[in-house]
């Protein structure tokens, strides 16, 4: 396996005969290939030096976010600082305002670069910044966002499609017989949603059918969410089957007033699992209601492995070993008795 020590000799040595050439001194003319070997060779312990450097200087991974007190946030960056009894990587939780004069950008100047910026949300990044990371080469890591600009060297997050399919996964084991459902979704123009409800009707081929509402869109408004469950919910109790509600979010849970009054008019039913309620996404607060038993499971990543994740693909950077362009963490079904494990 390549070492960064092999990658930088390489590197030198490509550099040196490539300079060599330009001057007109490539080996089919007065220098011979013998005289370029010995002077690549001389130039190795000064290659292994700066291989060595680059091995032994700490990784300062910035993880950028509008607010630093985010849950998920948070969450990341706990997860990030699990690396450090292993690697040399430092995890620093920053907001986007403050990036721009941050210590660690503003001093990086010549490579081998060790400063790595972690996007977990792209809000609030106005060009000036961009064209500041990107006049610096810095490596931007994408960390479950659509990020275009600054241009990410690699993407962690989740397979969206995967995620629907996981969520039929826990309908067919919460209901083997089967049934039907209805989808919640913020809008279906959205490609995230489109692809979360493909791999869910894809997972649920067999005995799970579409109810007579099958997809009820609420624009991501918390409310408007909680209304729709909440009125599924009165239909599934009036004698309309619907076996399952599914939202491709948390959104229905967001909301402080609605989402209560939900639970507290539906107890009974949610108790008994008359209508099973299963969610994507998980912050700690939804996992808090799902510990009360107000939802019946949560189909999500631990947000931590995306800090994980995030915190050895900027340690690969740092000592020049290759990284993959897309990483995806996995999903994991959250179920009550789960979390209150935990």
């Amino acid at each position: 396996m390549s070492t960064p020590r092999d990658q930088v000799r390489r590197d030198l040595a490509r550099s040196i005969v490539g300079a060599f050439a330009r001057l007109g001194l490539a080996p089919r003319k007065r220098c011979s290939a013998a005289v370029l070997l010995c002077l690549v060779v001389a130039c190795l312990p000064i290659a292994a030096r700066a291989a060595d450097a680059a091995s032994a200087a700490p990784t300062h991974l910035l993880l950028v976010a509008p607010r630093v007190d985010a849950d998920r946030a948070q969450q990341i960056r706990a997860g990030c600082e699990r690396i450090g009894q292993a690697e040399p990587v430092e995890c620093r939780l920053i907001e986007t305002a403050e990036l721009a004069t941050d210590r660690w950008l503003t001093q990086v100047s010549t490579p081998p670069y060790n400063v790595i910026i972690a996007m977990l949300d792209p809000a609030g990044f106005s060009t000036g910044l961009v064209r500041q990371i990107e006049s610096r080469s810095i490596p931007v890591i994408a960390v479950d966002v659509a990020l275009e600009f600054p241009r990410p060297v690699a993407f962690i997050g989740v397979n969206n499609r995967d995620l629907g399919r996981k969520i039929a996964e826990a309908l067919h084991r919460f209901r083997p017989e089967g049934g039907t459902y209805s989808v919640v979704t913020d809008s279906l123009d959205q490609p995230i949603s489109q692809e979360r409800l493909s791999g869910l009707v894809d997972g649920l081929r067999g005995n799970w059918t579409p109810g007579r509402q099958p997809v009820v869109e609420t624009a991501g408004d918390a409310d408007r969410a909680a209304d729709r469950v909440a009125e599924l919910l009165r239909q599934a109790g009036s004698g309309s089957p619907v076996s399952a509600i599914v939202s491709l979010g948390v959104w229905p849970m967001l909301s402080l007033t609605r989402w209560p009054e939900l639970v507290a008019a539906n107890r009974l039913r949610i108790e008994r699992r008359e209508t099973l309620l299963i969610f994507a996404d998980a912050l700690p607060a939804q996992v808090a209601q799902l510990r009360d038993g107000q939802v019946h499971a949560l189909v999500s990543v631990d947000a931590a492995n995306l800090g994980l994740a995030a915190a050895r693909l900027a340690r690969r950077l740092t000592v020049r070993d290759p990284v993959p362009r897309i990483t995806y963490v996995q999903i994991d079904i959250l179920t009550r008795d789960k979390v209150k494990l935990k």
